[in-house]
């Protein structure tokens, strides 16, 4: 009897913390007792106006997933029968909007920050013709057998996957001419409160100095360790996390112009 209070109280404790910290750290009115993300609406202030370019290339988004979405063929795992979790976990999330926006906005060349499962990977292939790098800390092939990208996938001409921390400002400077013909980055990494940062500001660093501009799409924007790696992008952004991720989903335009 004493242990079940104790173990109440604690939890209680547990959930009373979390959302004194949540308040505290994020300002929010809410608070989702089975999940420790969350959420914020904050009025956009930037420097740069929004250009009726990034606008036309948004709604252009937002027309191309109503018309396609259902189109989109979602990636399988490899091992589909054993494992159909990973089906599901595809299902609903930003792997239809990803090829809508790499469409709509006639990418040639994407580069993702994160590979994992190859999920993300696999429905560009899928679906579009650009040619797409991946960057990862681990091979492929050393994550999971269970994977989304088969054999074939690995060998296509236009898919590629790198090893490199490229959070590390060396690191990034030894390949940033990747980033030159780049239509289009996924950045879906470790969402860590750190690494998004860093590497945010190397590409933004890369895009004044070289007078580029580059789509963003950003994955779980709405996650606690992403608010403020989001609030503080002062280029045009747009939440698109209504059809994208439940976590959240943005666009930011980076056009030093």
């Amino acid at each position: 009897m004493l242990k079940s209070i104790v173990k109440r109280a604690k939890k209680f404790a547990y959930l009373e913390l979390r959302k004194i910290l949540s308040k505290s750290r994020f300002g929010l009115n809410n608070f989702c007792k089975t999940s420790f993300e969350f959420s914020t609406i904050q009025e956009f202030n930037s420097p740069h106006a929004y250009n009726s370019e990034f606008l036309e290339s948004v709604a252009l988004v937002i027309k191309e997933f109503g018309l396609s979405a259902n189109k989109i063929v979602l990636p399988s795992p490899i091992n589909y029968e054993y494992d159909n979790d990973l089906q599901d976990s595809v299902q609903g999330q930003h792997y239809h909007l990803l090829p809508i926006v790499i469409n709509a906005l006639n990418c040639k060349k994407v580069i993702e920050i994160g590979t994992f499962l190859g999920a993300s990977s696999k429905s560009i292939l899928l679906n579009t013709d650009a040619k797409v790098i991946t960057f990862d800390l681990i091979p492929y092939e050393q994550i999971s057998p269970k994977g989304y990208l088969h054999q074939d996938d690995l060998s296509l001409l236009r898919f590629r996957q790198e090893c490199i921390d490229l959070g590390d400002k060396k690191n990034f400077n030894e390949i940033e001419n990747e980033f030159y013909d780049c239509d289009l980055i996924f950045l879906d990494g470790p969402k860590d409160g750190s690494f998004e940062q860093k590497f945010l500001n190397n590409i933004i660093t890369l895009c004044e100095h070289k007078s580029m501009s580059i789509y963003v799409l950003i994955d779980d924007i709405r996650v606690s360790s992403m608010v403020s790696v989001w609030n503080k992008i002062t280029y045009p952004k747009f939440d698109l996390t209504s059809i994208g991720h439940w976590s959240g989903t943005g666009l930011v335009h980076i056009n030093p112009f």
